[in-house]
């Protein structure tokens, strides 16, 4: 019996395949029974997309818990341009800076800006489904592991 190319650890929920679509589609209901042809293609990338987007959206909230002084304040030192940024929807596009300086860090999706700052910032990939099992073992979400690999 061989090993499968891929496991998922996410909880106390263990997955373990041979393609990497069969550990998404237990993180995307629904996901696995996508057809295989362009228009599932693309209809994956958007789930995919939508689910780092929730993701990222509360990793940003508990960015921002983290940050809570005795006082309830999160964004002392924070411009009116990064609080926006900060507070915006992850799906929608977002013009960023070169370098995030602000002293909270920014969740952001690839999909959604053509610059990726410099700086304390967590990044989610949803472009392909390894790069979105990739972006969610690198924030801890969940554990990925490549067999030989």
């Amino acid at each position: 019996m061989t090993m499968p190319a891929f496991a998922m650890l996410h909880g106390d929920h263990e997955v373990r395949a041979d393609d990497l679509g069969t550990l998404v589609a237990a993180l995307i209901p629904g996901y696995g029974k996508l057809p295989d042809s362009e228009d599932g293609d693309e209809a994956a990338l958007h789930a995919r997309i939508a689910t780092l987007g929730v993701v990222a959206s509360m990793h940003q909230v508990c960015l921002f818990q983290d940050r809570l002084d005795d006082e309830g304040t999160v964004f002392d030192g924070v411009s009116d341009i990064d609080s926006e940024t900060l507070l915006a929807d992850k799906l929608t596009p977002a013009a960023l800076p070169d370098e995030w300086v602000a002293p909270v860090p920014l969740t952001v999706l690839t999909t959604s800006t053509d610059v990726i700052p410099d700086g304390d910032v967590y990044v989610y990939d949803p472009a392909t489904e390894r790069t979105f099992l990739e972006s969610l073992a690198a924030h801890g979400h969940i554990q990925f592991f490549v067999h030989g690999g």
